[in-house]
């Protein structure tokens, strides 16, 4: 399988049909990284997930695949009320009848809650807020939808859990919007110390290219810049009282030993966040090295932030540019204007240049990129980074986070279309 076909898809990204990419039904080929199911022994994945980053179609998908490996013959669907199963699991859009080629579409028997795959596999209907009617039947694996939204999802799991006792390795899938919920909140909290538990994350913009410019406007005029906005669209689970977007575990959880050698790079882009003044008091130029794999995944290659006239940082960057082989260098011009760009234009041969200029406040802009980091697709090195991990888990008591800015520009660039803030000029 070719690693280029499993990377991440960002906003900007033409859609895949448009690419030669194989047909709409090989989802596993078409499907990005956080879409594919966990490698290894696992028992429950939960998907959380931003309103139309494609929680409903990864889900219909996975099934549809062990149906047809036969790794499923008899799966319960499970959806806040009937209603929603058929509306959304089964007969919707991204359900399971619509995601088969025709001439493998199962069977939907409404009076008998039932899906019948040619093969003998069946699926079953029920409603979450009847959790008693799992009492009984038994399955190889389930997908609940929206479990966040249940009357008692933890009842549910506990009747779900005693069901799922056919096969060698039965399992379950959450797909969710993370609502406030104490049964998330158990779940996140047991898959720290419990492997058999996976957590995926997903964003609306990891979509962009599949979903209407109306679709984007219609959630910026609901959520704006708001806490809601972190839920619905990047999928976060917002705790009312964290405000911090990165915590020293998840950085230390997804560190590197040694980094990909650079014919694995699809990118790299040296980002800097230049101070305005030149005196002992002055703020620091922020400069970043980092990069995107194959795989769509990110590294923090560097931190050469520092106290530098603007001679020192132009040709600090040059040095960093030919060092990492560098494809981009991205720039913030909101203090300094053209005069930025001029100074790193001069000061030797052209280089590809990227100029940003902020539009939002930090948190804003920071937001999406924190997503990357929970979602375990960022990572960083077992050392060098301290100053920059400081600044990134106290952002809120930084008067001026200057190697975060530019950490937050260059993962903008890389994974997220250029596009700062939770929303942009749509």
């Amino acid at each position: 399988m070719e690693d280029s076909l499993l990377g991440y898809t960002s906003p900007g990204i033409e859609n895949s049909k448009t690419q030669g990419l194989p047909s709409p039904y090989d989802w596993l080929r078409i499907a990005r990284a956080n879409q594919r199911p966990p490698e290894g022994e696992w028992r429950t994945w939960m998907i959380l997930g931003g309103r139309g980053f494609g929680k409903t179609r990864t889900g219909a998908e996975t099934i549809r695949h062990w149906v047809q490996t036969g790794k499923a013959k008899r799966i319960a669907l499970i959806g806040q009320t009937y209603a929603d199963v058929v509306k959304v699991m089964v007969e919707g859009e991204s359900g399971l009848l619509n995601i088969h080629p025709p001439e493998q579409r199962p069977i939907f028997y409404p009076t008998k809650q039932e899906i019948v795959w040619s093969n003998g596999a069946v699926a079953q209907v029920f409603s979450g807020d009847r959790p008693d009617q799992l009492r009984g039947p038994q399955f190889d694996c389930a997908w609940v939808d929206e479990i966040a939204k249940f009357r008692d999802p933890e009842e549910l799991s506990q009747m779900l859990d005693m069901a799922l006792r056919l096969g060698e390795n039965p399992r379950v899938i959450y797909t969710t919007t993370p609502h406030k919920s104490a049964f998330v909140d158990m779940l996140m909290k047991q898959s720290e110390r419990d492997p058999s538990i996976r957590i995926s994350r997903g964003t609306t913009f990891e979509n962009f290219c599949n979903l209407p410019k109306a679709f984007f406007q219609s959630l910026k005029r609901r959520y704006g810049e708001t806490y809601l906005a972190l839920q619905e669209m990047l999928g976060l689970h917002v705790s009312d009282k964290t405000k911090a977007l990165w915590k020293w575990e998840v950085i230390e959880q997804n560190r590197y030993d040694t980094p990909p050698p650079r014919e694995d790079l699809e990118e790299v882009v040296i980002s800097v966040d230049p101070a305005v003044s030149q005196n002992e008091q002055s703020d620091e130029t922020g400069i970043i090295v980092a990069a995107r794999d194959k795989r769509g995944h990110g590294y923090v290659l560097e931190d050469a932030s520092g106290k530098l006239s603007p001679h020192a940082w132009s040709q600090r960057v040059r040095a960093l540019f030919a060092h990492y082989r560098a494809t981009k260098i991205v720039v913030e011009v909101n203090q300094g204007g053209n005069l930025v760009e001029q100074v790193l234009r001069q000061r030797g041969p052209p280089l590809p240049v990227v100029t940003v200029r902020a539009t939002k406040d930090k948190y804003a802009r920071a937001a999406p990129v924190a997503t990357l980091y929970e979602d375990g697709r960022i990572h960083h090195p077992p050392g060098g980074l301290e100053s920059l991990e400081h600044q990134m888990v106290h952002m809120e008591q930084a008067k001026s986070p200057d190697r975060v800015d530019a950490l937050v520009w260059a993962m903008t660039h890389l994974f997220l279309g250029g596009k700062p803030g939770l929303f942009w000029e749509i």
